[in-house]
């Protein structure tokens, strides 16, 4: 997910976070307010404050097997 500006990676965030999840998209609002994505079959990964502001944007893949990255997802969830 090389990105040449932070402007490109917040903007790449807020289009993924507010696209329709489609058929393998999970989202989730944590209890301290943060609300969280993920798409099972991308692997993407995104973070947003309840301000709206990108925490993280990262395909999971890049350092987690498919299954460790759900995994992961799956534990964010439970935060």
């Amino acid at each position: 997910m090389g990105f040449e500006s932070n402007t490109e990676y917040e903007k790449s965030a807020i289009d993924f976070f507010l696209s329709p999840r489609g058929k393998y998209g999970d989202a989730h609002v944590k209890r301290n307010g943060d609300a969280v994505r993920y798409d099972y079959e991308t692997h993407i990964f995104v973070s947003v404050t309840r301000n709206g502001i990108v925490k993280s944007c990262w395909d999971l893949t890049q350092n987690k097997s498919p299954d460790h990255a759900d995994k992961y997802w799956e534990d964010q969830k439970n935060e």
